[in-house]
């Protein structure tokens, strides 16, 4: 038999789910979805896990208050200490990887499962009196439900049917949806930027839709092309679009190593 101690467990994965399900309750609420507390390898952040498990069940975001307060009786509050969850917090400095991190400890889970249904499996062929065809069966079930705990994880999927509509404010109605991130894509040379453009310059002067309709906001142009048509394009449109500011990007940065536009600081196109 394989020590428990050097049975498959990662700490700080542990560590960092837990502290991002401290912090952002949005990942607490998909950890809790993927995990149980009998995933953890440390019985102390099993514990801490279901506390937080308790919480997002009740529609209490957990913190370090919440959290610790959770913690009802005495007893497990010796173990669940503000100092603890504190520590667990300070190691996770972003929730950003909070699903692969959670991930690696459900198959970390898994694989202990495995580890024990097997060791299990191989005591009671050894024992007289067992029968063959028992154990053989009770193998397989468990395998089937190491199997099945495995695949639960995937897309929430829902029926079209099922999904409440909901009003959409337009920016061109039946087009281009308002506070929405809209993609115009084509071949060069086809008009996109025109397009553009002409929407930004209708905005900005309140002017109708070739349709029919008048748009309801400000706009804004912004270009990361580096070619100079950009900049003539930009000037011709701002000199019949009233409030329409333009931007140009005059340089590039470097960020973790890659080069990028950089989002702020672009000199300014002003109408001529």
């Amino acid at each position: 038999m394989i020590p428990s101690t050097i049975l498959p467990h990662d700490p700080a994965a542990e560590i960092s789910v837990l502290g991002a399900c401290l912090q952002d309750l949005a990942a607490a609420q998909t950890v809790c979805k993927l995990l149980t507390p009998a995933d953890f390898f440390d019985t102390t952040r099993g514990e801490v896990f279901g506390l937080v498990k308790a919480l997002v069940a009740r529609g209490v975001p957990p913190d370090l208050v919440t959290t610790f307060q959770a913690a009802s009786d005495r007893k497990a509050r010796e173990r669940v200490t503000g100092a603890l969850l504190q520590d667990l917090v300070e190691q996770t400095p972003t929730a950003a990887n909070f699903a692969c991190h959670a991930r690696i400890v459900r198959e970390l889970a898994t694989r202990r499962r495995l580890h024990d249904t097997c060791v299990r499996t191989a005591e009671r062929a050894w024992r007289n009196g067992e029968d063959l065809a028992e154990v053989t069966a009770d193998l397989r079930r468990n395998l089937d439900t190491l199997g099945s705990y495995e695949q639960a994880e995937g897309p929430d999927l829902v029926s079209m049917a099922d999904v409440t509509p909901e009003a959409v404010s337009w920016l061109w109605p039946g087009r281009f949806p308002r506070g929405k991130l809209s993609r115009i894509i084509g071949d060069p040379g086809q008009g996109k930027s025109c397009v553009t453009m002409d929407m930004a310059a209708r905005v900005s002067r309140g002017l109708d839709w070739p349709d029919g309709g008048r748009p309801p906001v400000v706009a804004s142009l912004f270009s990361r092309q580096r070619t100079g048509w950009p900049i003539r394009s930009a000037r011709a449109w701002t000199r019949w679009a009233r409030t329409l500011p333009a931007w140009w990007p005059s340089g590039a940065s470097r960020f973790q190593g890659k080069r990028c536009l950089p989002p702020f600081g672009w000199p300014r196109i002003s109408p001529t």
